[in-house]
């Protein structure tokens, strides 16, 4: 499974978890089938409405976003940089101010996440951070009848580097040209890219007689990225 993904489904169910908060409904806005789909619609707009019923009580709830990453170090070859996590913390006051309501507002909520999460260590990604905007109200939720916190969290990610294959050579004895390398090779002669994608791309068999001043040649491989192209003029 991919971080992005990895992340959220492990917030989500770590918040599900916590026995502090066995009254709030928690939701991740991702569904991981079809089927899944319009059951977690259905759940998100109850959450927005403070309808979701959780520990017999309700009113309360916190959405757990789409992870981003950013501040990606351009120069690495793996990726790295701050995978970020946004948690909504909604609360319907009419609701949650009634029999069936929790022992929350947004707000000791909202602070509450933001104490104990920072805490916690998801393997492979580390420990999670406390973001600058930490705990960031959204004052336009109250135009839609409830108050709503963003608690912004985020983890160093290093993806590991993807195994690349070695660039290959290209040389010509008389007028005969010989590629070398490890994996599958393809050439062009027209400048265009060397790989199974383009049409214009030929695999390479064995040596063959120059028809062109320029030749590009790359190596690919499955679970490989392709190698670097590279390229001469005769």
């Amino acid at each position: 499974m991919d971080p992005l993904s990895r992340l959220q489904l492990d917030v989500e169910q770590c918040l599900l978890s916590l026995p502090q908060i066995s009254t709030v409904a928690i939701t991740a806005v991702r569904p991981r089938s079809a089927g899944a789909a319009a059951q977690i619609q259905t759940k998100i707009n109850n959450t927005l409405a403070g309808l979701e019923v959780r520990g017999g009580k309700k009113g309360m709830a916190v959405i757990v976003g789409m992870p981003t990453i950013g501040k990606v170090n351009p120069n690495l070859y793996a990726l790295k940089g701050t995978l970020m996590l946004d948690l909504s913390v909604i609360e319907n006051i009419l609701v949650n101010e009634s029999a069936d309501g929790t022992d929350f507002t947004a707000e000791s909520l909202a602070y509450l996440l933001a104490q104990m999460l920072p805490q916690l260590n998801f393997a492979p990604f580390g420990q999670l951070l406390a973001d600058e905007q930490l705990i960031t109200p959204k004052p336009e939720a109250v135009m839609e009848k409830r108050i709503e916190y963003r608690v912004r969290l985020s983890v160093l990610s290093h993806a590991r580097a993807y195994d690349k294959c070695a660039a290959p050579r290209i040389s010509r004895s008389g007028s005969t040209i010989t590629l070398t390398g490890a994996d599958n090779l393809w050439y062009t002669s027209d400048e265009s890219f060397p790989g199974p994608g383009n049409a214009a791309a030929v695999l390479y068999t064995g040596p063959f007689e120059q028809t062109a001043s320029n030749y590009r040649a790359a190596a690919h491989a499955a679970e490989k990225m392709c190698s670097d192209v590279v390229a001469v003029a005769f």
